[in-house]
């Protein structure tokens, strides 16, 4: 699966409403003031008082993890030792939020959520595909992660009852072009798992062109892909991400793109392979089943997913030329 693309223009924009909603009155304490907001993997605020600054952090309270304190949407920390006042004027960040994260609209603090969150393991919210296998909507999903998170997956795999097969990726190549050192694969069984995880091309280097076409149909059955769309990825499984998007826009045909279908961006996509068309029959109702599930975790997270794929939509017609 490709690596995740950045949205830098909606985490701009994400962090400037959440800075005028919460901030328009930058003043805190012990002569601290709000001096930067900025949103990009994390929701950063600078807080100085002409001399002496430090950085706080903000994260959706879904998340979980440790915090200096948390409010009822927001988990709050800071980076490094607190100089002098900091702990006061933090303190009154802190009463800032609560007293103000109520006029936040549910549908900034979704946008939120989405640019400062990978894929969450996270019980609440797990990473999409996880929760399509969960529901039973395919047998097994597979991503590319760094080792590093291997413990808190498969933690959590434990914990939704899930086998969570991790396998390294040797091949420094493959490494840099995945934006990843290890393969996960994720199913209800150990066995589904391992079927997955057999018919990967690439724990398989040197196959054959032939050998190769066989192995993708047998990977994509096992992922519970359509057939429709692992023929169309059969046939051109060589072609980079964006020539295979392009392929499907070519034979969808005018005004039936179906914006679940965009698959832009894999963060938020609720497709996570290529499909044959952007109207494809059995992909959106595949999509539509997933997004049902988010909706019945969190509406507003349905929601900006929802939102977030139509208005990707015009950059990915952009690929055609």
């Amino acid at each position: 699966m490709p690596g995740a693309e950045s949205s830098p223009r909606s985490a701009v924009a994400v962090a400037d409403e959440l800075s005028r909603l919460l901030f328009h009155d930058r003043r805190l304490a012990a002569g601290y003031s709000v001096e930067r907001v900025e949103c990009s993997r994390m929701f950063e605020i600078t807080l100085g008082d002409g001399t002496r600054r430090f950085t706080v952090w903000l994260e959706p309270a879904i998340a979980g993890g440790p915090s200096y304190r948390a409010t009822r949407l927001f988990l709050v920390g800071h980076e490094g030792d607190l100089p002098d006042g900091g702990r006061l004027a933090l303190d009154a960040l802190v009463d800032r939020l609560r007293a103000r994260e109520r006029t936040i609209p549910e549908l900034t603090y979704a946008r939120f959520f989405l640019e400062t969150s990978g894929p969450r393991y996270h019980p609440a919210m797990p990473p999409l595909e996880w929760l399509a296998v969960l529901a039973g909507l395919r047998p097994a999903c597979r991503q590319v992660v760094s080792r590093a998170i291997l413990p808190t997956a498969q933690s959590l795999a434990r914990d939704l009852g899930l086998t969570v097969l991790a396998q390294p990726v040797a091949d420094e190549r493959f490494q840099a072009r995945l934006e990843g050192d290890t393969l996960l694969f994720v199913a209800q069984s150990p066995a589904q798992a391992q079927t997955v995880a057999e018919t990967d091309l690439v724990l398989l280097p040197g196959t054959s062109d032939e050998r190769a076409r066989e192995t993708v149909r047998a990977q994509g059955e096992a992922l519970g892909y359509p057939a429709c769309c692992i023929e169309r990825f059969q046939a051109h499984h060589t072609e980079p991400n964006d020539a295979l998007r392009r392929l499907a826009l070519a034979a969808t045909p005018p005004g039936r793109f179906e914006p679940l279908l965009n698959n832009l961006d894999f963060r938020w996509s609720l497709v996570s392979h290529f499909v044959c068309r952007y109207d494809c029959g059995p992909s959106l109702a595949y999509a539509r089943a997933l997004h049902a599930q988010v909706r019945a975790r969190s509406p507003a997270i349905a929601k900006a997913i929802e939102r977030f794929l139509v208005l990707t939509t015009e950059r990915l017609f952009t690929l055609e030329g």
